[in-house]
């Protein structure tokens, strides 16, 4: 849980739990204000490019995202539709809406497999009486959207969590979930699945990636570093971490946000974790990554158990985001820290951006407390909309401006 320690004249900065990177801007949802941000990469300076539909109070309607041929996909957090964004028309559109008889969907964990981006579901309640499509393929030059089902190991499964995937060589996607055992390939050619064990121990995974023909693994509960080959179907177990680390809450299963591959070592970013380690890919050594530390968060404007959410690589440089500090970190090959840009935001950014998106449901829009100006909320009042919104800046004053109709 995120709190904030700000002043009270302060403007949040935008929060993000995943961005695209289009080699100048860094382009995602902000959970805090359900909007599409674009950040500048060298200053840090935030935009708000749109926003989209809000029909209740919750602020992160979407998650994921992924950017192809000009265009900004958006897959559900807490909702239900697929929404595109062309940077060339600067046009918000749904392009579908996953279909959920109950519970709620959504997705942070998503890959690129030619022309299409493949989204796994992350949590999906209900999923035992409820075998719907959950499985989201996009073809990113027409834009089709189709749906297929993620197959279960057993019948008294509630809930999928995928929390990593790794494209392999022969154009399948492997995918973990923390609370699933094994591995799940997902063939997109024949739009199915199945779960395997890549070895012979129960264990479950919460991070996947390639290298080569083999891939490493971390476990879930128990930390453990699994090196397995896909040619022979051998593995083998790292578990020897330095005599400081912590892995967190173990009920969280999430002590790394991601694995990146160095060359010859691979290196795990903190999450939960107290500390992110580099593997050395040929006997399996873990070590600390100082460099990797963040400022104490004592001194961090937000409060957050996390050290950092996601991280990538791009362009040699390996790009990792603190939602303690809302900063992007950027370090080079040898995780020397070059420059570190701040995510922020002004008040007059976040007013003169406002615009309602026509194209997308208007019916049940929602304005959350600090969003807007008293001055603001009731021009509100008057316009064509204030029949049909719903406006939370306020309850107190809100009643009285209703009842001086």
């Amino acid at each position: 849980m995120n709190m904030l320690k700000l002043s009270n004249n302060a403007i949040p900065a935008p929060d993000f739990m995943d961005v695209y990177d289009d080699g100048k801007y860094l382009w995602g949802s902000a959970m805090n204000y359900n909007g599409l941000f674009r950040v500048d990469k060298i200053t840090g300076k935030s935009n708000v490019v749109k926003y989209f539909d809000a029909r209740n109070k919750l602020k992160n309607f979407y998650c994921a995202v992924y950017g192809a041929n000009g265009k900004i996909y958006f897959f559900p957090n807490r909702d239900r539709a697929i929404v595109k964004y062309d940077t060339l028309n600067k046009t918000l559109n749904r392009i579908s809406t996953v279909t959920i008889n109950e519970g709620l969907v959504y997705y942070h964990v998503k890959a690129k497999l030619g022309k299409n981006i493949i989204a796994f579901p992350c949590v999906y309640d209900g999923i035992k009486n409820n075998r719907a499509e959950n499985i989201i393929i996009i073809n990113t030059e027409t834009d089709r959207v189709c749906y297929c089902q993620m197959e279960l190991p057993d019948n008294d499964a509630e809930q999928i969590c995928t929390v990593g995937c790794a494209v392999t060589g022969e154009g399948l996607i492997y995918a973990v979930s923390f609370n699933y055992i094994g591995i799940y390939s997902f063939d997109e050619k024949t739009q199915s699945g199945h779960w395997f064990r890549p070895c012979d121990k129960p264990y479950a995974y919460s991070k996947i990636i390639r290298d080569g023909d083999a891939f490493w693994l971390v476990t879930a509960g128990d930390i453990k570093i699994i090196r397995w080959s896909a040619v022979d179907n051998s593995y083998k177990e790292y578990g020897d971490f330095p005599e400081e680390f912590d892995p967190g809450d173990k009920s969280v299963s999430y002590p790394f946000c991601e694995i990146l591959d160095l060359g010859e070592r691979l290196l795990a970013i903190a999450s939960f974790a107290n500390m992110s380690v580099f593997i050395n890919k040929t006997d399996g050594r873990i070590f600390e990554c100082k460099a990797m530390k963040q400022p104490c968060a004592e001194d961090a404007p937000y409060n957050s158990v996390d050290e950092y959410r996601f991280a990538w690589i791009a362009n040699k440089e390996i790009i990792a985001y603190s939602n303690r500090f809302r900063a992007f970190a950027f370090h080079d090959e040898n995780c020397t820290l070059k420059k570190r840009i701040t995510c922020s935001i002004t008040k007059e950014a976040l007013n003169e951006n406002f615009k309602f998106d026509v194209d997308l449901d208007m019916n049940n829009r929602v304005f959350d407390e600090g969003m807007y100006s008293l001055e603001q909320l009731l021009s509100l009042k008057t316009s064509n909309y204030s029949n049909r919104t719903r406006i939370f800046v306020g309850e107190n004053i809100y009643k009285t401006v209703m009842e001086d109709d």
